[in-house]
């Protein structure tokens, strides 16, 4: 009889023992497939949701920033050295580029400008105050420049020669039109009038008079439309603002305070470096970029916080680390288990076949081929349980990761959100 023969006969004869094996090699070829599957699928999300989720710091004003007890001179100081932590920040080795704003907002009960603009989004607060206008300065550390973050639509945007020239130009949202109707054109000069407000007691009642003003005109470059927008992650949207070179909006602060003093000792300062973002390199060095926050930071740790999009990262990363650590236990058991269970069934495949190999003995044949046909037998049923494998381990890892990914779909969402 020939050695195929007699494997394929010893095969047979043993169903049971045979079937067997080949479970065990199936389940075997399963367990480790779907678990290199779930380890490969879950790097492959988390690079995934790396990409996705762009690494932003931004510090932030804390509600005692706004308290009672912080002057407006206070807040003046606060908001320079601020802006001094700003620059000291921006020179960290994995800052990829950063942010800064001077803003002033809608004329207010302290000061503002007005101007004979009017926008169809004003509401009766900025109707209230005449003409009442906010500007955005945005300076040579503008993410909104470097993204192209509205569409203009007529004329130029602001560049960074206008910056450094502290040319006197904005760009005008298109929804903007004069007090008599007529529509903003490119090449026009808008006069802003800038007002100081005093406040008075009078029959018990707070009453705001203007007590000094101050006129300056800029030429409009461009139309922009502002509702279709897509501003970098926490970027606070200018909305209906004039969009000015920093260095200009600077010029016209510092006229207003010259100005001011004039009046009285008191300073009133409107206008407030906003936006202090940083785009970091990569969401593990987030961690990092706050412990230098915290070095620099000072006494002003009471005020100002440093927020950051990696609370959403590291809630996914978690999730998936655990993922790629309990593919690699199943995989570890696996091959622990597998060596004793294999052990113990293939002592029970050849249990019983002691006879079979005295009367292969006593027939001449030699004890390298007897031992050949029963590791090729093994063999045999090993392979076609590792061949059905390939099919399940698919199946199964498929089936696990979509559950699970499903299940992580909202937490990635929030943690791209966090950011916004």
């Amino acid at each position: 009889m020939s050695v195929l023969k007699r494997i394929f006969n010893g095969i047979i004869r043993r169903p049971v023992k045979s079937l067997l094996l080949v479970l065990f090699a199936l389940a075997l070829g399963t367990f480790i497939g779907s678990s290199y599957l779930i380890s490969k699928a879950t790097a492959q999300v988390q690079s995934n949701i790396g990409s996705k989720l762009d690494s932003f710091a931004r510090i932030e004003y804390k509600d005692e920033y706004y308290g009672a007890d912080v002057t407006d001179e206070m807040a003046n100081q606060i908001n320079l050295e601020v802006y001094n932590l700003f620059h000291e920040l921006k020179e960290n080795e994995n800052v990829i580029s950063s942010n800064l704003n001077l803003n002033i907002d809608w004329i207010n009960n302290n000061g503002g400008f007005v101007t004979n603009l009017n926008h169809k989004n004003q509401g009766i607060y900025e109707k209230f105050y005449e003409g009442g206008i906010g500007l955005f300065g945005i300076g040579l550390d503008s993410m909104i420049e470097e993204e192209n973050s509205y569409e203009i639509v007529e004329g130029r945007d602001i560049t960074t020669e206008d910056i450094k020239n502290h040319k006197p130009y904005v760009v005008v949202d298109k929804y903007y039109e004069y007090t008599n109707g007529d529509k903003v054109q490119v090449g026009d000069k808008i006069k802003l009038t800038y007002r100081n407000y005093i406040r008075e007691q009078i029959a018990n009642e707070d009453v705001y008079k203007i007590f000094n003003t101050l006129d300056f005109e800029v030429e409009v470059i461009g139309i922009c439309d502002l509702s279709i927008r897509n501003f970098p992650k926490f970027i606070h949207d200018p909305f209906t603002k004039l969009i000015i070179p920093m260095t200009t909006l600077e010029d016209m602060r510092n006229q207003t305070i010259v100005e001011n003093k004039k009046y009285h000792e008191e300073e009133y300062q409107d206008f407030r470096y906003t936006n202090f973002i940083f785009k970091i390199d990569n969401p593990e060095n987030l961690e990092v970029f706050s412990q230098k926050f915290k070095e620099l930071v000072g006494e002003n740790e009471r005020y100002v916080k440093l927020s950051t999009s990696s609370d959403g990262y590291y809630e996914v990363k978690g999730t998936l680390d655990n993922m790629k650590d309990m593919s690699k236990l199943i995989l570890i058991v696996s091959c622990i288990s597998s060596f004793i269970i294999a052990t113990l069934i293939i002592y029970l495949y050849f249990k019983d076949r002691n006879p079979e190999v005295g009367i292969l003995l006593a027939m001449g044949e030699k004890k390298q081929k007897i031992l050949t046909q029963f590791i090729a037998e093994i063999l045999l049923l090993c392979l076609l349980g590792l061949s059905c494998s390939i099919f399940t381990s698919n199946l199964v890892g498929e089936k696990i990761s979509s559950n699970v990914f499903n299940g992580l779909n909202d937490t990635e969402t929030n943690a791209i959100s966090s950011v916004d």
